[in-house]
């Protein structure tokens, strides 16, 4: 994918989860949108809302299916 995708989304629920079944519930706070720029099998760029530039990259391609 090559231009800007825009996804839009809300946080319907929100919690911290401490392992053992323990959880702690927290205000639901965030909404916000978020473009994909570019996109290939093991790297993408987003925008989002908040205007942070972000670049995610795969570890280990050969191991995401």
């Amino acid at each position: 994918v090559q231009g800007p995708q825009r996804i839009f989304f809300k946080f319907a629920k929100f919690g911290l989860n401490l392992g053992d079944g323990i959880r702690i519930p927290l205000p639901v706070a965030g909404a916000g949108w978020s473009d994909s720029l570019y996109l290939d099998e093991d790297s993408r760029i987003v925008r989002n809302s908040v205007g942070d530039l972000l670049i995610y990259k795969k570890d280990n391609p050969a191991l995401a299916a």
